[in-house]
């Protein structure tokens, strides 16, 4: 009986992780940039490519939004976003975060605050990890403060 029990786990469990291979990589798509401006309490429009400078900004938040594709309603386990965010040399934040089942366009989206003031050029670095295929991606935003 024991015998059969512990069969069965071996079998529950290979079927589960060469099901969990073949779920599709997941992919970092986007880094969405909405300033927020904390004087009014409300978010500008996204800024896109390098429209946008942070110039003498000292009031202006910024909430980076990490797209990420995969497949449809399927989780993959131990993977995750792993986000590094550096202000001129100074790392600012460094978190990993869970990645959950994407919705029925495949996204998922993991958000990460960057309090002001914003002083140097900053650099947002995304990766997925726990893959065998690397997925990652940077964006950066000009910052300068002072005369």
């Amino acid at each position: 009986m024991k015998r059969s029990i512990l069969l069965i786990l071996i079998i529950l469990v290979t079927v589960t992780a060469s099901f969990a291979q073949r779920i599709a990589p997941y992919k970092v798509t986007a880094i969405k940039i909405l300033p927020f401006d904390e004087p009014t309490g409300k978010f500008e429009d996204e800024a896109k490519g390098n429209e946008r400078g942070f110039f003498n900004d000292l009031d202006t938040s910024v909430l980076a939004v990490v797209e990420i594709t995969g497949t449809p309603g399927k989780f993959a386990s131990k993977r995750d976003l792993s986000v590094r965010v550096t202000q001129g040399r100074k790392v600012m934040i460094s978190r990993i975060a869970q990645v959950g089942i994407p919705g029925d366009d495949g996204k998922y989206f993991v958000p990460i605050w960057i309090n002001s003031p914003i002083c140097d050029p900053v650099t947002i670095t995304a990766t997925v990890t726990g893959q065998t295929t690397r997925a990652t991606m940077t964006r950066k935003l000009d910052a300068h403060c002072g005369e």
